[in-house]
């Protein structure tokens, strides 16, 4: 397993001595041991860049994880790695109510022009289901490298291209997407759809 962290300004000490590999990319403050990236399009962004640039050379599971993960509850690295390797995926997701016509509401977020359910079918997959959706808490999940395969490195450089400014919309949609690119929800479909 290796583990990718999207960092800001958090403090990363938690990362020392953890048995696994681990990728802190960094969009604040210059920090010796991280790579650096552009301050754009949140933590998905760094999440898809590591896609992106490691497709054809991925571990065996991949662990993403924001800056400071503790803020979105616990990680238990040992039973999350094994369920990986069991499932293929980490088990801390969520249903969730959605709307589709959604767009973050925050000040400072550059609104896409699609609401998140045009958006979602058109780069992620036509058959996500509003607004019951499944949804990793906190943007922090880990998925086993044949989930992360079944979708084409194309794909995943589209949705790269999505993020273009500091706090794009689309770094929200993709906090609610994370299932469904993965092809995880598949195995859920009774629990979504009732």
């Amino acid at each position: 397993m290796e583990i990718v962290v999207a960092r800001y300004n958090e403090s990363i000490d938690w990362t020392r001595g953890l048995p696994y590999k681990v990728h802190v990319y960094n969009k604040g403050d210059a920090l010796e041991g991280t790579i650096p990236l552009e301050n754009i399009g949140r933590e998905s962004h760094t999440y898809l860049h590591f896609l992106v640039e490691n497709y054809n050379s991925l571990p065996e599971c991949v662990l993403f994880l924001q800056g400071n993960p503790f803020d979105h509850g616990g990680i238990p690295f040992q039973e999350w790695y094994a369920c990986m390797m069991r499932k293929g995926y980490t088990p801390n997701m969520t249903l969730v109510d959605v709307p589709e016509d959604f767009h973050e509401t925050r000040p400072g977020v550059t609104l896409c022009p699609l609401p998140l359910g045009e958006w979602a079918k058109e780069h992620i997959t036509p058959d996500v289901e509003f607004p019951a959706i499944l949804m990793y808490v906190g943007a922090c999940f880990g998925v086993r490298k044949d989930f992360i395969l079944s979708r084409p490195k194309e794909y995943y450089e589209n949705l790269l291209k999505q993020h273009t400014s500091i706090n794009p919309d689309e770094s929200y949609f993709m906090e609610r997407m994370w299932v469904y690119v993965f092809k995880i929800h598949t195995k859920f479909r009774k629990v979504i759809t009732g």
